[in-house]
């Protein structure tokens, strides 16, 4: 892996973490993965031992990696914060991708595998591109299928109530494959997303694709150093071609999926409710609609404190304005009164003066 370096534009903070089933590039400075290669087959996201491990049934189990110095990773308390302002802990290596067994599973749960993505994009369209590479495995002709996952780095840092947070402007990913019946050709498709809520609510993921000289300009990587590494590509023996040749870019809904984008979008409507009048509102919806889960809750809490603390700020701006206020009308009274007593004194001083100045000039000019 540290062979692999050199494909970076900028190495210097970059440190190569291999675990069980999935390679990562994490980046120090930025604190999250510039990038991660794993591969897709006809075991992935199926569990070897006779208990099959589901989410639903288990507690997170998010931990920072030991493999990697505590500078160098957010905390959940960092994260959390930046949750109250609509983002997530998005995994770049997807859990339900990783389940042969819990050991592997909880390595996905590890900060190393973790950027900053915004909540409704992460449940919402994130999920249909992720759902479209875990089924690549079904399709008979594929092989090596190898996907790289990674993100583009912000150009500014983000303050959330304190903590400091570049938080990615993009995050993509590179499908590579090879096909049976032909040899000589080698199959990309490269998906790049904005990190932020879609404005659109129909997702198609064949809208989000873009060119490979695209990609490697905004990543700064020399992805063809991967392909050798990974999928021995040859630029002799392989020629090039898109994966929309071969396979359909394009993701068929079932009930579940469905019911996802709804899910994604109730994030959305908690997290970004701007009162809590219309949060409590919001809440109420939720549950009704069959999305009062713990996940949820946990979302309209974290929008509770945010909304609670930015009007107790409000409150005090306003209560120190009005103070200001008051001390400055009082003052400015204060001021014209004793510039009345003041003008008061100085014309009757001024008069008194004169007399006197009168009286003696007119005795000395006599």
């Amino acid at each position: 892996m540290e062979s692999l370096l050199s494909a970076f534009k900028n190495k210097d903070n970059i440190i190569p973490l291999k675990k069980k089933e999935f390679d990562i590039f994490y980046d120090c400075k930025l604190k999250y993965p510039l990038l991660t290669i794993s591969k897709i087959s006809d075991k992935t996201g199926k569990t070897t031992s006779v208990n099959k491990i589901r989410r639903k049934d288990k507690e997170d189990p998010w931990k920072q990696d030991s493999k990697l110095p505590k500078k160098c990773s957010m905390t959940f308390k960092e994260y959390n914060t930046y949750m109250e302002y609509g983002g997530s802990l998005g995994h770049n290596q997807p859990a339900g991708h990783h389940k042969t067994n819990l050991s592997i599973y909880n390595e996905t749960y590890l900060f190393s595998n973790i950027s900053p993505q915004e909540i409704v994009f992460n449940t919402g369209l994130w999920v249909i591109l992720e759902t479209w590479t875990y089924r690549l495995q079904y399709e008979p002709d594929l092989e090596d299928i190898t996907v790289f996952t990674g993100n583009i780095p912000s150009k500014t840092t983000m303050d959330f109530n304190g903590v400091k947070m570049n938080v990615p402007d993009y995050m993509y990913k590179l499908v590579c494959c090879k096909h049976k019946k032909h040899p000589n050709k080698f199959y990309i498709a490269c998906f790049l997303m904005k990190n932020e809520p879609p404005k659109v609510k129909i997702h198609k993921i064949y809208n989000y694709l873009v060119s490979l000289k695209q990609l490697t300009e905004m990543s700064n990587i020399n992805f063809f150093k991967f392909f050798n590494h990974y999928l021995q590509f040859n630029p002799i023996k392989y020629k090039i071609s898109s994966m929309n040749k071969i396979v359909r870019v394009d993701v068929k809904f079932n009930r579940m999926l469905a019911k996802q984008m709804i899910n994604s979008l109730y994030y959305g409507k908690l997290i970004y409710s701007k009162t809590l009048s219309i949060l409590e509102k919001n809440w109420s919806e939720a549950q009704r609609s069959g999305f009062g889960d713990e996940f949820h809750e946990y979302y309209y809490n974290l929008a509770k404190n945010r909304i609670t603390r930015e009007d107790k700020g409000v409150s005090k701006k306003l209560s120190s304005r009005r103070k200001s206020s008051g001390k400055s009308k009082s003052s400015g009274k204060s001021k014209k009164n004793n510039i009345g007593k003041q003008s008061t004194k100085k014309s009757s001083s001024f008069k008194s003066s004169g007399s006197k100045k009168g009286k003696t000039k007119l005795k000395s000019s006599r």
